[in-house]
């Protein structure tokens, strides 16, 4: 029995330490891309940066480590309901307004007033 708990344990740590180094792949690239363009208007705006593929596989692979690591106390529960939940960070990022990630332009259109634009592009806050 000693054998199996000692795989046990290092199937454990092996999964937490990919956690970690997947979310310092995530911060690096982040970090790397706030570097040469400025800071990012929330979390969600890594999508649409150049490190969104980076972002999006990162919060998928976040998610699969928290169901691995996953229990039935309190607080395992809350790991579960958290892999549940990161994923639609990166499959629903939050929308993107002009100036919210440097570096991106968003195009709206010329054509009418400010207010007809922005009801034909819901993301065009700029005149």
């Amino acid at each position: 029995m000693t054998s199996a708990s000692t795989s046990l344990q290092r199937t454990y740590r092996y999964v937490r330490l990919s956690l970690v180094g997947v979310v310092v792949l995530i911060s690096t690239s982040i970090a790397a891309y706030m570097i040469g363009t400025g800071p990012l208007g929330s979390v969600s705006a890594a999508y649409y940066t150049a490190a969104g593929a980076i972002f999006v596989g990162g919060i998928f692979a976040v998610a699969l480590a928290l169901l691995a690591l996953s229990g039935h106390s309190y607080g395992q529960v809350s790991l579960d309901l958290a892999a549940i939940v990161a994923p639609l960070i990166a499959i629903v990022p939050a929308p993107v307004f002009a100036g919210d990630v440097p570096g991106i332009a968003l195009d709206c259109g010329s054509a009418g007033s400010r207010a007809s634009r922005r009801n034909s592009c819901p993301r065009c806050t700029t005149a």
